[in-house]
Order: structure tokens, then C-alpha cells, then sequence
């Protein structure tokens, strides 16, 4: 369960109680549908750990993994049972917890999707983040005490500690609300989408799902800079020269200058043949809208009419 996996998951159950909340002029009960948003995201944080802790006992002590979560020790048994249990509980990203983080983006939705945006929004968002980084610094010395994986605190790749997730949630919240403080509560959403720096990240955003697949990619700029190191070393297997760390600064910024140049390239025929571009064109099939022109990188770019909340 990586990133797209996780998101896809996420969009998929999240859009099941979406349905059912809009059904008869749902979206007209902003108070009932934020209070079940929230319920649900309580229940997802709150059941993560018991979860966690059953199904890696169960696994563990009841059909003899060697440990759990683990990718590899998962891809030793393919039965749907354990690809179930990896979307739930698994490395890296299952829905326990992270389902909770697409419900809490709903409920941030639903305010920002009201005729009247409330102006105190992003003051809300800081009080919320301020309570995860709370919980996450309750939770520290509790895993430290207590020595559960599940809860001592680190920067992971794999299945977050719950003290590193509640941290997670707070950053990303954060930066919501701040973004939106900074930006469109100050009128400030064309200048800021429009510098160099917005449309430099704006233009890798239009085909995020296609940058996230074409990893492989990134084998070209380490083929490139093998030529330039000595023989014994392979950047194709993710080995990387024991030099300095400037030098792995070196390696990183040649790959994204690699991947800026791509996009800069596909931006000209307007991102022909994406994931995008199927997704744009399977969607308007059978649909009397004409295709979607969100992938006109002129028109997005340059010819946006962007929202602020400076009047509402």
C-alpha cells in the first residue's frame, strides 16, 4: 500500500459515504454531514491501534508470520486474506489510520465548498493542528514507556507509529490552514499561482497521478550518472557512492531537473497519452460535456480565474 494505492482506497470507500450523505439534498445538511465526517475520522484514529495490535498478534502468534506488517513477508503468502489485511493494517500507508486523513480532507472540503466560506476557517485548522501535535506529544512518552513498536515515536517509512501519524495530520492541516490565511483569505491566489514558483509546481501538479507511476523513470538519470562513477558502483540498484551527502544532493536534484525537463517537454503537446488524458477522455464518454480542457496547459497555466475568500 503505497501512496496511489492508499489514495485510491481512501477515494473509493471515502466517495461510498459521500453518496449516501448527498442523497435527498444532502448537501444542504452541512452541520449533520461535518458531525458524521468527524465521527467517522474519530472511529478510524481511535480503532487504529486495537486493530493493529489484534491482527498483528493474530498473524504473528496465530499463523506463524515472522512478523507483521511486513511487504515481503506478505508477498511470501498471496492469499486475498493477507491483501485484505495489508490494506487495513499493512505496510505502508492502509487504511488504518489513513483513511481518517481523507475524511478529515472532506470535512475541510465541505467548509470550503459553501457559498459563504467561513472566515475563521483558518483558525480552526491551526486549533486542530495544535490538538494533534498535542496527541502526538501525549503519545511519546507512553511509547517510550511502554517499548510498542506501535507507539514509540520515529520517522518511519513503513506503517506509521500512531505519535508520528497524529504529527502527520497536524503538518498537513496546518499547512492548509496556512496556506489559505496567507493566500485566498488575502486575495492573493492569482499573484501567488501565477509567480515562477506557482507555476513551476502547478505544472507538475496538472499530471501528479502520471509523475507518481513513472518511477521507473527515474532510472534514466542513474543510468546517465553511472558513467561517471567507478565501476564497482551501481546507482541502478539503489546503491549510492559512500561520499559525501552533498554528493546524494548532487544525484537527487539531476533527477527532479530530469523530470522538469520531461514535464516541460509533454506540457507542449499538452500531456498526450497521461494517465490523464485517458482518465480526461474515458470520462466524457457518453457524457454531453465536451472534453474536459483541464490538461490545456495554456488555459490552466495562464487563463485560470482563480477564487478568493477576501468577501465572504
Amino acid at each position: 500500500m503505497e501512496t496511489l494505492q492508499a489514495i485510491g482506497w481512501a477515494m473509493i470507500l471515502n466517495s461510498i459515504v459521500h453518496y449516501f450523505l448527498m442523497r435527498n439534498k444532502g448537501y444542504e445538511k452541512f452541520k449533520r454531514n461535518m458531525i458524521v465526517y468527524a465521527i467517522l475520522t474519530f472511529v478510524i484514529i481511535a480503532s487504529s491501534y486495537p486493530i493493529w495490535l489484534g491482527v498483528d498478534n493474530y498473524l504473528v502468534n496465530g499463523r506463524g508470520f515472522s512478523v507483521w506488517p511486513n511487504e515481503f513477508v506478505a508477498n511470501d503468502y498471496p492469499t486475498i486474506g493477507v491483501y485484505i489485511l495489508t490494506v487495513l493494517t499493512g505496510d505502508l500507508e492502509p487504511m488504518f489510520p489513513f483513511l481518517a486523513t481523507s475524511f478529515a480532507g472532506s470535512m475541510i472540503g465541505l467548509c470550503l465548498a459553501k457559498p459563504k466560506v467561513p472566515k475563521k476557517l483558518p483558525r480552526y485548522l491551526g486549533f486542530v493542528t495544535l490538538g494533534f501535535f498535542v496527541l502526538g506529544g501525549v503519545f511519546i512518552p507512553i511509547g517510550e514507556v511502554t517499548g510498542d513498536p506501535r507507539l514509540v515515536f520515529d520517522f518511519t517509512w513503513f506503517r506509521p507509529n500512531l505519535p508520528y501519524f497524529f504529527i502527520l495530520m497536524g503538518v498537513w492541516i496546518g499547512m492548509v490552514g496556512l496556506f489559505l490565511r496567507l493566500v485566498e483569505f488575502r486575495g492573493k491566489g492569482e499573484k501567488f499561482a501565477t509567480s515562477n514558483v506557482g507555476k513551476y509546481f502547478r505544472r507538475w501538479g496538472i499530471i501528479a497521478l502520471t509523475i507518481y507511476s513513472l518511477q521507473i523513470f527515474a532510472l534514466l538519470p542513474r543510468w546517465l550518472l553511472s558513467f561517471l562513477l567507478p565501476s564497482d558502483q551501481n546507482l541502478l540498484i539503489y546503491l549510492f557512492p559512500k561520499y559525501s551527502e552533498g554528493y546524494v544532493l548532487l544525484v537527487a536534484m539531476f533527477m527532479v531537473l530530469s523530470y522538469d525537463l520531461l514535464i516541460k517537454l509533454w506540457a507542449k503537446i499538452n500531456f498526450k497519452f497521461t494517465f490523464e488524458w485517458f482518465i480526461v477522455r474515458l470520462a466524457s464518454r457518453g457524457s454531453r460535456y465536451p472534453v474536459s480542457q483541464r490538461l490545456n496547459t495554456k488555459r490552466i497555466l495562464d487563463e485560470t480565474e482563480w477564487i478568493n475568500y477576501t468577501d465572504t
